[in-house]
């Protein structure tokens, strides 16, 4: 089965949002998240070299998953309403590439952020594990 894009029943412009409707997309994404595993999980397994790759959430399983995200990475070219977008939005501290990255490939990076979370999570919530630095991971990992 082909990898299915992430489907937001939100906008995605975060400095638009209102706090309700943020706070309702963090909870649909801990909703979705099981199902966002599973899909990155078969998307990894699918590709020549990762058959074996399992989605554990141990660290040492990050390293494949970086080298293979870095892989399926692609970009497309930027329409000229979206680069006159940007600059009109004078958030601009440099150049803006005409490349963005595409719908599949901003839904991987959601689904690998999502596992990476929950890799910290796991790893940083053992017990014994009291640093100012794993409470912080911990914390962040929590919201997935």
């Amino acid at each position: 089965m082909p990898y299915q894009v992430i489907q937001p029943p939100f906008s995605l412009k975060f400095r638009e949002m209102p706090k309700e409707e943020l706070v309702d997309h963090t909870r649909w994404l801990r909703g979705i998240a099981d199902e966002r595993m599973s899909e990155l999980e078969a998307a990894v397994r699918a590709s020549p070299g990762y058959e074996s790759w399992m989605a554990t959430f141990k660290p040492e399983f990050l390293g494949p998953l970086g080298e293979w995200f870095a892989g399926a990475v692609a970009t497309r070219s930027r329409t000229s309403e979206e680069m006159t977008g940007l600059k009109l939005s004078g958030d601009l501290l440099m150049s803006l590439p005409d490349t963005d990255l595409t719908n599949h490939s901003f839904s991987l990076a959601i689904d690998v952020e999502m596992y990476l979370a929950r890799t910290f999570e796991r790893a940083y919530s053992q017990p014994g594990s009291n640093s100012s630095t794993t409470r912080n991971l911990s914390t962040t990992a929590n919201q997935f």
